[in-house]
């Protein structure tokens, strides 16, 4: 599937309030994603807050709802899509 670009995202967090993390607040529309990229030496975790996820991580597709914790260990080719018929929200957590 062909990721699209519109998306609604923001910084949770941004220096000097962390040295190590990263974080953002993703809204994606059904059928978008945020295209395939990896953790590279960094670990993420993805908190969905609301709709229905598909994680494909290193080829394997797992589906995430409300209230799942989804962890992406380092080196990790991985994207997220709205699966759902709703908006999918999600905070991710990059260290």
């Amino acid at each position: 599937m062909k990721p699209l670009t519109l998306r609604k995202s923001g910084r949770l967090l941004s220096p000097p309030q962390t040295k190590r993390l990263r974080s953002g607040f993703v809204v994606l529309k059904p059928g978008q994603s945020v295209g395939e990229h990896t953790t590279g030496k960094r670990e993420e975790i993805i908190i969905v807050l609301k709709g229905t996820a598909r994680l494909l991580a290193n080829r394997k597709n797992k589906k995430i709802k409300a209230t799942s914790v989804a962890y992406n260990p380092p080196h990790t080719v991985h994207n997220v899509t709205n699966c759902g018929k709703n908006a999918l929200q999600y905070i991710y957590v990059v260290s």
